[in-house]
């Protein structure tokens, strides 16, 4: 595995995930939709930085369809 690049059963749960359901919960609770998609890091830092209060209603819902989008295409290949 090299520097940087996440784990192979990470990208699949990933994979798995519901796009529509990601994007309502970046919409509603921004938040929970980095939990749902299994990016901690980025929900403890949206949620610190009071992201879901400002900008994160609009950014979060693309982030994670465009991560869960990615990660669809690598477990595909």
């Amino acid at each position: 595995m090299a520097q940087g690049k996440e784990p192979t059963e990470k990208i699949r749960n990933r994979a798995r995930k519901s796009k529509l359901i990601a994007v309502l919960l970046g919409i509603f609770i921004s938040p929970l939709a980095y939990v749902y998609i299994g990016k901690w890091t980025w929900a403890i830092v949206n949620f610190l930085t009071v992201n879901f209060a400002l900008t994160g209603f609009v950014i979060v819902p693309i982030h994670t369809y465009v991560s869960i989008s990615g990660a669809q295409r690598e477990v595909s290949h």
